[in-house]
């Protein structure tokens, strides 16, 4: 399961189980769907 929040203008909070994916996977699908990821994905814990 993935989750998503927009707290704010192009920022995106997404929460993910790690066993199945990983932060490199999400944005890679988030390019393939059109949208420009504009920072290296970091996790928050």
């Amino acid at each position: 399961m993935i989750r998503f929040t927009a707290p704010a203008r192009n920022l995106l909070n997404i929460t993910f189980d790690d066993r199945k994916t990983d932060e490199q996977k999400i944005a890679l699908a988030l390019v393939n769907g059109g949208w420009v990821v504009r920072t290296s994905p970091k996790r928050l814990r």
